[in-house]
This record gives C-alpha cells, structure tokens and sequence, in this order.
C-alpha cells in the first residue's frame, strides 16, 4: 500500500516538473500574451459513486498561474440520508490545449490532483472519522467567453486511514461554473 502512494506522489512530482519545463520553452511574446496571475471562483454539483442518491457539492478558488496551471483550495461537501463528508485540499489542475478549431479551441480537458484532509460521518456510527486525503482526477472545460467557464470533472479519492470500505471513493462533479476576475 505505500508503495502505491510513493508511486503517485513520484508522477505527480514528475507531471509538476514537466509542467514547469514545457513552461520555460515557450517564447517570450506567448509567454506575455499568456502568463499573468488570475483569480477565480468556482462551484459545482454531483454525487458520489456508491452513492448516487448523495448529493456531492465543490467549491474552489483558483488561481491560474498561467494559460495551464492553476492552484487553489478546494472544498468539498458530499451529503446523503445517512452521512456528511466533508474535504478540504489544496488542487493543483493543468489544461490542455488539445483543439484548434474555432470553436473546439475553447474546449479544454485537465488533469488535477491535490492533497488535504477529509472528515466523515456515519449517523449508523458512534464514532467519526478524520484523515489524509489525496485526489486525483480529469474533466473539461468549455470558455464560454473570457470571464465565464463551464466544466465537469471526475476525483478519485483515498482516505488511507479511514476503514476500508470508505478509504477509496470516487465523485462526478457533472455540472460546474467558474467566474474569472
């Protein structure tokens, strides 16, 4: 099981790293047109996997470091009949510019990944339950225009330290908006 998580912290590392160098190798006048610090808001509506009946609501403030790489805290609150989850973590998300079409250009698939914490729960329960979380995840992105964006996105998520049945779920955001400044 550590193994695995050494694994994903080494690519995760490995993707940061070649994000920074792709960065390096642009020239100067895309790099003015395109870097520049922006902030945005964002939120979005889902569920979980195991529980499609659950309601799975996300929150995020990122900041776009440049055209692909944005950073940011991330909170999620996931809510069912019968338990509250509840995340917080720092994202790190990566677009892709993959079209070049007019109107395909404004579509933009995304890596991300992030790590924090995740508390859980269970009404069935005494006890509840706290621990690190790591993510995973990809969607797309569709610009509406320059402040405007729509997006869904799928998060793999592990809670090493919750019980087994809990320490792995996955969740859809399917529908979500961000609003740049």
């Amino acid at each position: 099981m550590t193994r695995r998580w050494i694994a994903l912290l080494a690519a995760a590392a490995l993707f940061l790293a070649a994000t920074a160098a792709s960065a390096q190798n642009r020239s100067s006048s895309e790099q003015e047109e395109e870097d520049g610090v922006r902030a945005s808001v964002a939120a979005s509506l889902g569920f979980f996997g195991d529980d499609p009946g659950g309601l799975n609501l996300g929150f995020e403030i990122p900041i776009e470091l440049n055209h692909n790489v944005s950073v940011g805290p991330w909170l999620t609150l996931g809510l069912a009949d019968d338990f509250l989850l509840l995340s917080a973590t720092a994202n790190v998300r990566y677009h892709f510019d993959v079209f070049e079409g007019a109107r395909l250009r404004k579509l933009r698939p995304f890596l991300q990944g992030g790590v924090g914490i995740s508390y859980y729960d269970d009404d069935d329960r005494d006890d509840d339950e706290t621990g690190f979380l790591m993510n995973m995840g990809l969607g797309a992105e569709y610009l509406v225009d320059e402040h405007v964006a729509i997006n869904s996105n799928l998060m793999f998520n592990a809670v090493p330290t919750f019980e087994p049945s809990r320490a792995f779920y996955w969740s859809w955001q399917f529908l979500g908006v961000r609003f740049r400044f």
